[in-house]
């Protein structure tokens, strides 16, 4: 599930999120979410630049988050 929202429509800069079950981990789901959403972003609307940040436990070691990339 993600969401694209509008940050600042005059710069053309919009804002993705979104979240996967940590029982999808590892099988592409969060690639294939990202990637539509890029997608729609840059093609369908036209944005020039998208903003995205990593929320994870502090725990957590997954692929594509580190500590403090938020």
């Amino acid at each position: 599930m993600g969401e694209l929202g509008i940050r600042n429509r005059r710069h053309r800069q919009g804002e993705i999120a979104y979240i996967v079950h940590p029982r999808a981990w590892g099988r592409g789901v969060g690639t294939a979410i990202g990637r539509e959403l890029l997608s729609r972003g840059f093609g369908e609307l036209g944005l020039h630049r998208i903003y995205a940040s990593c929320d994870t436990p502090a725990t957590s070691r997954r692929p594509g988050c580190w500590p403090g990339s938020a």
